[in-house]
């Protein structure tokens, strides 16, 4: 996805049009690029010492795996998807593991992406591309992606991201990873939030959160928000530091080739947040590693203080069969969308 360092400028213009009420624009102008120039020149040294410490976190990385030994090779031209990215994904490495899980040390996160189109008008949008080569970050084939943030009403924003391998089979499954925190700009965890998941269905993970291959009922678990409860209700019986899980989107109503995937509520400003989407699964992350993360104003972000929803392919998919599949092949098309709708209740 567009790092929002570069993303921030030309999307936060779109955001202006959002009337569901300023404070709402501010929580989106927060978590879809709170970076951008219109929120005061000082952020323009954030952004630099934001940057320079996942730079140095990403070197500090690297300087781990050479410790280690060269557990897979970074870049590959393997004719088989399986044997390229398993060497690379099946290790007894959590970090390696972990990044496979991430696209890589330099994600799509991490690249600078072209504006492709930008339309003004009654429903605004702007086109993001990128072309990802042959062997970057150990993954077979080029491949032609962009992402469109179209507002399709005052409160409504559309996420369309596709695809095309050119010239190999490569396995795709884009998300969009915005943390989101309806309570507005520094207002403390999201803990007091509440959600419904429609979903039956977790796929549990391993002690290196990489899902096992099992797909597990929710009934009666922490994981079970088929109806609405607050995020902290049993956050504390999740093993590790809160959720971090993939929901198997499996009993949400359809609308407009979409199905229902999550609704959002904050009991303190009566915001909602309802996401629809054609993506088999959710990530639902609580945000549980952030700590000290400087934002907007000199604002401190801490452990909980937003929540993701990312709508996705079941995560190590390549390596468990009974997953749907993430690969794409030339000829085919990658598609996935979103609708985030927000309303008062």
């Amino acid at each position: 996805m567009p790092d929002p360092d570069h993303a921030a400028i030309p999307i936060s213009p779109l955001l202006h049009r959002c009337s569901l009420c300023s404070a709402l624009r501010s929580v989106l102008l927060f978590f879809l690029g709170s970076c951008g120039e219109d929120l005061g020149g000082g952020r323009k040294n954030e952004r630099g010492r934001a940057r320079r410490r996942k730079e140095a976190s990403a070197a500090q990385a690297r300087e781990e795996e050479k410790r280690k030994g060269p557990n897979f090779l970074l870049y590959v031209n393997a004719d088989t998807i399986r044997e390229s990215f398993i060497s690379k994904c099946q290790s007894d490495n959590g970090l390696l593991n972990f990044l496979c899980y991430l696209g890589g040390h330099k994600g799509f996160d991490k690249v600078i992406w072209e504006v492709a189109d930008y339309k003004k008008g009654e429903n605004p949008s702007i086109t993001f591309k990128y072309h990802s080569h042959d062997g970057e970050e150990g993954y077979p084939g080029d491949v032609a992606v962009t992402a469109t943030y179209t507002l399709t009403s005052s409160t409504t924003m559309r996420l369309d991201m596709e695809a095309v391998p050119e010239n190999k089979a490569t396995p795709i499954s884009l998300a969009q990873h915005t943390y989101w925190n309806l309570a507005g700009h520094d207002s403390g965890n999201i803990l007091n939030h509440s959600i419904q998941i429609w979903a039956n269905h977790i796929t549990p993970v391993d002690q290196s959160t990489i899902p096992t291959g099992e797909i597990m009922p929710v009934k009666g678990t922490a994981f079970d928000f088929t109806t609405e409860k607050k995020i902290g209700a049993s956050i504390h019986e999740v093993p590790g530091l809160g959720y971090d899980h993939n929901y198997v989107l499996d009993c949400g109503e359809e609308k407009s080739g979409l199905k229902h995937a999550a609704k959002l509520k904050d009991p303190s400003s009566s915001r909602v947040l309802d996401l629809w989407t054609n993506a088999p699964g959710m990530q639902f992350y609580t945000g549980n590693y952030v700590n000290g993360v400087v934002g907007k104003g000199d604002a401190a972000y801490g452990k909980h203080s937003g929540v993701c929803l990312e709508t996705q392919g079941f995560p190590n998919a390549i390596n468990q069969p009974n997953f749907p599949s993430v690969i794409v092949r030339p000829g085919e098309k990658y598609k996935h969308s979103m609708l985030f709708e927000f309303s008062l209740e």
